[in-house]
């Protein structure tokens, strides 16, 4: 497999698809189109097969910065249901320990009691 870089610019129309390995600009109408449109251009030229191609995309900066903040707020969102998850099964075991049945710890903590005991044995 051969990764080309193609580089992604806003034009009147929609988005400009340069790829400099091919010496080639192509068009797209919108995003969504962006790795069909660049994989077309790279396989008319190249002659290599869309299953040969792998794309390295840049897109403009304000686009990639986006980007950035999204996959930074999903990893934080990962994070903290690590640390949701990993508090929730320590204070099922610290209720239990005081005497609290799976119905009495659901009710404290929002969940059925079934979901508390899968949890306390996971």
């Amino acid at each position: 497999m051969k990764t080309f870089a193609v580089r992604v610019n806003s034009d009147a129309h929609g988005w400009a698809l340069e790829v400099p390995a091919v010496d080639r600009v192509a068009f797209a109408r919108n995003i969504r189109d962006v790795a069909e449109k660049s994989t077309d251009l790279i396989c008319a030229v190249t002659g290599l097969g869309a299953a040969d191609i792998a794309l390295d995309i840049t897109w403009p900066l304000p686009i990639m910065e986006t980007l950035h903040r999204i996959d930074e707020a999903r990893r934080h969102r990962r994070r903290a249901q690590a640390n949701e998850a990993e508090t929730l099964r320590d204070g099922i075991r610290q209720l239990r320990e005081c005497g609290a049945s799976y119905r009495d710890v659901g009710a404290l903590v929002g969940l059925s009691h079934q979901r508390i005991h899968q949890l306390s044995e996971g």
